[in-house]
């Protein structure tokens, strides 16, 4: 199977839309576990530019990671996504892991300093 150039579905709980700390942490998540929309990879085997998909042969979804807000920490699982052509067009969900927890210690309004939008203690 072709697993290069595959896209993730990034799924988030409901409880990232309350409040504007859990909104800063979706935003992070999404912006480094998403694939750009138009994203033409590079495949490092490639040796010409025929063989680099582009973004109207983009590969379906294989992955769909999971985000859930629960106890304070964000909770990461990653399910793999396989269609069985023999049951007409089903999908087929497995969780493949890892999985982590993300304990968020402290979020602030900037880079390095203003007002603090989130904190355990």
């Amino acid at each position: 199977r072709r697993i290069f150039g595959a896209r993730n579905v990034v799924v988030f709980d409901e409880a990232f839309n309350e409040g504007a700390d859990r909104r800063v942490m979706r935003a992070l998540l999404a912006r480094i576990f998403s694939v750009p929309r138009h994203y033409e990879g590079l495949d490092p085997r490639a040796v010409s530019p025929a063989t680099t998909p582009r973004a109207s042969q983009q590969a379906p979804a294989r992955h769909t990671i999971n985000f859930s807000w629960l106890d304070g920490s964000i909770w990461l699982r990653v399910y793999r996504i396989e269609d069985h052509v023999a049951r007409q067009g089903e999908l087929d969900v497995a969780e493949i892991g890892p999985r982590l927890v993300l304990s968020p210690i402290r979020i602030i309004a900037s880079g390095f300093g203003g007002s603090v939008l989130h904190s355990t203690q």
